[in-house]
């Protein structure tokens, strides 16, 4: 059942702060409003890029489809090799001002409610809260659907191990530790095992990799990656807040990030790292990344 009715209207005017900045930046950047297609193709691109959950019913990733329909002919709003090319050249600031927007919608429905919101809960929230804050958006255009992937989503518990295919019937071991706005969490095993001679009982006397991992789930949906049982005394082996680390390479102009980098923890609390420990981190080497999409961390344990 939707929860849509459950809010008030308190809910929606805070929403609608929510999405300002979204489209505060959109007019910075180009002297103008946007358009509900450009701000939906907006909204879809940061979904597809965050595996976190926000929804109940669908991972963000999993969505297709973002479109307004025609108060008069019922039709999608989205001419999508337009809305590409009209949007391609914004800056990051706009992008990471609408991934905000999508999680502070979740988490505030949370609090309302103490359940996520469907994504069609999320498409009927995004509606009236744009029209509380910029009615002239939405004139024209009587709703907004959605389009996803059939796949099933995967509710992980903390704890549970996950074996990730390697070569010759060899496994890595993944433990996975939380959700944040980073994504998932993973703590990593350092040696490849075969699946008779992975112990869960024992898991803990396994010699570990000291920075976890961010990934996603959808090598799990898809059965390339095995949960094969749950163990929360792994927990203890990992920090329960992992970080992301910056190279200051990419940020040059930010005075927070210090010269040997920056560990960020999911808060948004900032500490420096020291060489040797951005060393360790591998922060340096051509391909670090923040975080992986499934294949990329495959290849990354391999290598």
């Amino acid at each position: 059942m939707s929860i849509f009715r459950q809010l008030n209207e308190n809910f929606f005017l805070k929403s609608a702060g929510f999405i300002e900045p979204v489209i505060e930046e959109f007019k910075e950047m180009t002297q103008r409003k946007p358009e509900l297609s450009e701000l939906l193709a907006i909204l879809l691109i940061e979904m597809q890029s965050l595996s976190i959950d926000l929804y109940e019913d669908v991972l963000p990733s999993n969505v297709t489809k973002l479109y307004a329909i025609s108060d008069e002919h019922n039709t999608s709003s989205t001419d999508s090799l337009n809305i590409s090319n009209k949007i391609s050249n914004l800056g990051d600031g706009i992008f990471s001002a609408a991934a905000t927007f999508l999680v502070e919608i979740s988490c505030l429905v949370q609090e309302h409610t103490e359940k996520l919101p469907t994504l069609r809960d999320f498409c009927l929230i995004l509606i009236k809260s744009m029209n509380h804050y910029e009615m002239s958006l939405f004139r024209g255009y009587s709703d907004i659907k959605s389009d996803s992937k059939k796949i099933r989503k995967i509710i992980l518990s903390p704890g549970d191990i996950v074996l990730v295919p390697s070569d010759n019937h060899l496994y890595f071991i993944l433990a996975f530790l939380t959700t944040n706005q980073f994504g998932l969490a993973y703590g990593v095993f350092r040696r490849k095992f075969k699946e008779l001679d992975i112990n869960i009982n024992r898991i803990t006397e396994l010699s570990i990799r000291k920075y976890p991992v961010y990934s996603g789930n959808q090598f799990i949906a898809n059965g390339n990656w095995r949960i094969i049982g749950n163990n929360p005394k792994v927990l203890s082996l990992f920090h329960k807040n992992p970080e992301i680390f910056h190279n200051k390479q990419y940020h040059k102009d930010n005075e927070d990030i210090d010269p040997f980098g920056s560990g960020e923890s999911p808060d948004g609390t900032l500490r420096d790292l020291t060489q040797q420990e951005a060393v360790k981190i591998g922060l340096f080497t051509e391909n670090y990344e923040t975080s992986y999409l499934e294949w990329e961390l495959e290849q990354k344990l391999k290598n």
